[in-house]
């Protein structure tokens, strides 16, 4: 660690949404005591209802839509806080990018958070000559995993600017969940968590659900959690329960009442609603197109990965998931361990490491 100056360091994330997951980090670097922490975000989302109570005692300014996308206000809330390092979600919001050029802030770090994965597209191999200014202020980067350092490298970051752990969940909460399933007989239901969109595969979920409950004699119960414009596919399919968008408590709850998560996205950076089910212990079904099961998930160990938008690769892994169940608590179990470092804690270990680096002297 090499954070050592006597003062604090001083750090403003200028993000998206607020989630569970990423309050649940804020609410872990705000206790820290080498950093003083403000953090700017939307005050509202189409894609999520979150309480603002999640973010408990976290120093934050909610963005209403005619702030977020003015660039002099927003200038002017970062340099009210002065900070030290300025955290910037990805390069989609063009006031957070604008922060990079403004004169005023010419002598602060930036770091460039981001989860897009590399698929190779015309738009992706565009990218490093449309984004070259903006990768040029950048001290730093912080990509989640495998996919989206691939794509960072693309971009032209240097492997030294380059950073993987963008996201941590509650660890800690979530793993207490496994106890409380494992301590009964595991449970019947399969879970689903997201929005309720085309590109989470809900139109395939349903598919693959109603081709396994004629495949087995006896069929589990599918909870969905979420919102979103395809929710009336879900009206009216037996054995399928909608339960609409749920508060982290309410989630907890209904994990510990599920035997193993369904994600069959047809496109998902790195979905966090996978990696929070693995630290809860459950078993994973997911497509390849989840970026986050290229860090979480191992067929056969954990789960079992499917082909994606193939309602018939999934039923069949709904199947399998079906027939083992007598490994189900095998497979939970390996899921939490798997999913360990990214707990909060580590993921505060993980950007302060980050921040060390872009606030060193130059060499």
């Amino acid at each position: 660690m090499l954070l050592e100056d006597k003062k604090k360091l001083r750090v403003i994330f200028c993000w998206s949404d607020v989630s569970g997951y990423m309050a649940a980090c804020w609410r872990q670097m705000h206790d820290d005591p080498d950093i003083d922490l403000r953090v700017l975000a939307y005050s509202d989302s189409e894609e999520s209802s979150f309480g603002h109570d999640i973010m408990g005692n976290v120093d934050w300014v909610p963005l209403t839509t005619d702030i977020r996308s003015d660039a002099g206000q927003i200038r002017n809330k970062v340099l009210d806080f002065d900070p030290d390092v300025v955290v910037i979600a990805g390069w989609l919001n063009s006031a957070y990018v604008k922060l990079t050029k403004a004169p005023e802030l010419s002598n602060k770090r930036f770091v460039m958070a981001m989860d897009t994965p590399w698929q190779g597209t015309w738009r992706q191999r565009l990218a490093p000559y449309v984004l070259q200014s903006y990768i040029s202020k950048l001290d730093a980067a912080v990509v989640t995993g495998e996919r989206a350092w691939i794509y960072g490298r693309k971009l032209g970051i240097e492997e030294g600017k380059l950073f993987k752990g963008q996201y941590g969940v509650d660890y800690r909460a979530l793993s207490e969940l496994f106890r409380k399933r494992a301590s009964a007989r595991w449970p019947k239901q399969f879970l689903f968590v997201g929005r309720y969109s085309e590109e989470k595969g809900i139109a395939d979920l349903v598919a693959a659900y109603e081709h396994y409950r004629r495949s087995v004699s006896d069929p589990w119960t599918l909870v969905c959690c979420g919102k979103g414009e395809l929710e009336t596919l879900l009206d009216g399919v037996p054995g399928i329960s909608n339960r609409g968008f749920v508060q982290p408590t309410e989630l907890h709850e209904i994990l510990v009442g599920s035997g193993a998560l369904i994600m069959p996205s047809h496109f998902d950076p790195w979905p966090l609603a996978l990696v929070e089910a693995c630290a809860a212990g459950l078993p994973i079904v997911a497509t390849y197109a989840c970026g986050s099961a290229v860090e979480c998930v191992r067929s056969e160990f954990n789960g079992y990965m499917c082909a994606t938008a193939d309602s018939h690769s999934l039923a069949s892994a709904l199947i399998k998931t079906h027939s083992s169940y007598d490994d189900l608590p095998s497979f939970g179990e390996r899921s939490k361990a798997l999913v360990s470092a990214y707990s909060t804690e580590y993921w505060l270990k993980r950007w302060k490491e980050t921040f060390s680096s872009v606030c060193l002297p130059p060499s």
